[in-house]
């Protein structure tokens, strides 16, 4: 248990410094020469134009509202009471998903809409970047109740919404049922609903710039609870005995492979010789991404990994090719992302390394 936490302890590190590197923040934190300086003060979040119209940033206002990879600060235009444009500034999220976002015309959803009723507009989430907008429509929501002068700490819990209700239901099923069920028929219930609702619906996964996101954006427990969710499948079941937990009861992407892996074609089985040649691959790949992460350059590399594959309309040329590429391979080989590449399960496998026998559960 001692070498557990230890290990917990240094991927946590890991990941928290390369988020401040990203970020230059530690939940919520920027650390100066001398002192911090925590985020969220609200002094200077509206500024007044030459034309009289309002500037509102949310930058500060809205720190504690997280999206998937961390908060999306806005820049809100008003005129005579009026919202005319809104304006996404730097941000941590996936640069496909913004592009998606604002391709679908999301952030011109609220023009001509007065102030008042965006305190309270109810809004949509856009299928596969749930997390994301949700933050978007919690953090327009906030900017006007604070310019009209209303109580600004009020926000929408996004837990109690329907779609992240089931979200949040499927990753506890995959959480505790494991303990209580070993039947091939209810795993395979559970593989069908992480690539459905998590995968294709939610857009909900683990991922660098998810983990990155989460040590390097202010707490909230109440607009965080998915993040929260799958951080304790991810890093905290290994404590409980549960070896890569995550990877193998809630992973969209290891559970599309599994289930390909069922059809009945004929199996490619390397040798004992390639599996090893192929593991120090992926820990080869794993340690000079950290490295280069963690000397604060190469930071984009984190948009690369294939998991947002699954928002068709928003991942990238290279991530559709390379996850169809080991899609295909699942057919034959045992899931090869999950075995052979994917550095997010690497960094995932440091917390029970000193158990290298696998205890995946039998297709």
């Amino acid at each position: 248990m001692i070498n557990h936490i230890i290990r917990l302890i240094t991927v946590v590190l890991i990941i928290a410094t390369i988020g401040f590197n990203s970020q230059h923040t530690v939940f919520g934190t920027s650390f100066g020469d001398s002192k911090t300086k925590p985020v969220g003060n609200k002094s200077g979040s509206i500024q007044k134009a030459a034309d009289g119209s309002l500037i509102i940033s949310t930058a500060d206002l809205a720190a504690n509202i997280r999206g998937y990879a961390g908060n999306i600060p806005l820049k809100i235009y008003v005129k005579d009471g009026h919202i005319t444009r809104i304006e996404p500034l730097e941000n941590s999220e996936t640069p496909s998903f913004m592009k998606f976002i604002t391709r679908k015309g999301f952030f011109g959803s609220w023009n001509g809409c007065s102030l008042e009723e965006a305190s309270t507009r109810e809004m949509d989430t856009i299928t596969g970047a749930t997390m994301s907008t949700d933050a978007i429509i919690q953090s327009v929501r906030l900017a006007a109740r604070y310019a009209l002068g209303k109580n600004s700490a009020e926000t929408d819990s996004p837990l109690f919404q329907l779609k992240t209700l089931l979200i949040a239901l499927v990753i506890l099923a995959g959480l505790a049922l494991p303990f209580f069920f070993h039947s091939k028929r209810y795993r395979t219930i559970q593989l069908a609903l992480n690539i459905t609702i998590l995968g294709f619906w939610g857009g909900t996964f683990v991922s660098l710039s998810m983990l990155t996101g989460f040590f390097s954006s202010p707490f909230n427990i109440a607009l965080s609870a998915i993040p929260v969710l799958l951080i304790i499948a991810a890093l905290i079941m290994p404590l409980a005995g549960k070896r890569s937990h995550y990877c193998f009861w809630i992973c969209p992407m290891g559970s599309a492979q599994e289930l390909l892996g069922r059809i009945p074609v004929k199996k490619i089985r390397p040798s004992a010789r390639t599996i090893r040649k192929l593991t120090l691959f992926r820990e080869t790949l794993w340690f000079t991404l950290m490295l280069i992460m963690l000397c604060g350059t190469g930071l984009q590399i984190m948009d690369y990994e294939i998991f947002p594959a699954f928002l068709f309309s928003s991942a990238s040329l290279p991530v559709l090719i390379a996850a169809g590429i080991f899609l295909l391979l699942s057919l034959f080989i045992n899931r090869p992302y999950c075995r052979f590449v994917c550095p997010t399960g690497t960094l995932l496998k440091l917390i029970d390394r000193d158990k290298e026998k696998k205890t995946l559960p039998h297709a």
